[in-house]
Order: C-alpha cells, then sequence, then structure tokens
C-alpha cells in the first residue's frame, strides 16, 4: 500500500515536472518568435488596414486647432510613405497627423498595396521629426 503511494506520487511529480517544462518551452519559444520580429523592424499589416503612428510632441500647445493648424500651410507633422518593394514600389503618399490630446500627435495610413513601404516623419518639432520606421503590407 505504501509503494502505491510513493509510486503515484512519484507519478505526479513527473507529470508536475514535465508540465512545468511543457509551459517553459512554449513560452521560449513564443519570446523567440516575438524577438525575431521585433528586431525585422517591421510591422505587418493588410491592404487598406489601419496602420498608426503615434507621437508625443515636445509642449503643449494652447489651443492646437488654432495655433498649428493654419489654412495653406503643412500640417504641423507628416509622413511620408514610399514603396519600396512589392506592388507599391516606386510610389510615395504623405499622410498628415492629428492632434488627438494633450502632447499626442497620430498619423494613420491605410496602405493601398502591398509590398514594403518605409515611412519618415516631418514636423517643426524636435520630437516629432526624422522618425523612420517600414511597414510590410499583404492582400488579403
Amino acid at each position: 500500500m505504501e509503494r502505491n503511494k510513493n509510486s503515484i506520487k512519484t507519478r505526479q511529480t513527473r507529470n508536475t515536472a514535465m508540465k512545468r517544462s511543457v509551459k517553459i518551452s512554449v513560452l521560449f519559444h513564443l519570446l523567440a518568435f516575438l524577438s525575431i520580429f521585433s528586431l525585422s523592424g517591421q510591422q505587418m499589416v493588410r491592404t487598406w488596414d489601419v496602420f498608426e503612428i503615434m507621437l508625443t510632441s515636445s509642449a503643449m500647445p494652447q489651443n492646437p486647432y488654432v495655433s498649428l493648424l493654419t489654412e495653406g500651410k503643412p500640417a504641423y507633422v507628416n509622413a511620408e510613405f514610399t514603396g519600396v518593394e512589392g506592388a507599391c514600389k516606386g510610389r510615395t503618399l504623405t499622410v498628415p497627423g492629428f492632434w488627438d490630446g494633450t502632447t499626442t500627435w497620430k498619423i494613420r495610413f491605410a496602405p493601398p498595396e502591398a509590398g514594403t513601404w518605409k515611412y519618415l516623419t516631418v514636423s517643426a518639432d524636435h520630437k516629432m521629426n526624422g522618425k523612420k520606421g517600414r511597414i510590410s503590407v499583404t492582400g488579403w
């Protein structure tokens, strides 16, 4: 009887250790996959899905609608998207940003064609100027 209890306890310990080992293995592989994805520096979206860039300005204007949106002048922040590979190659689109409260600004881009797009932000605000990135766009 005592021997059966020890045998059952040993099996339970092995099962617990095996489950823990499987969880650690899954977690390790997931982290490895995510690190490879983030090292590539590219985000993936589908055509016409919205890709969003969030920027933080250096200061909060009193009234951004009045002081930063001047008719006939470029937007306070823009992003220039340029197709570098695939169907979008050679195409350039400029997308204006918008104020989203406090010091937050956003640029939303819905890529019309598949391929790799690079972007560069342009702004009079040094904290929002010159931000670069790439997105990989797939079709549906």
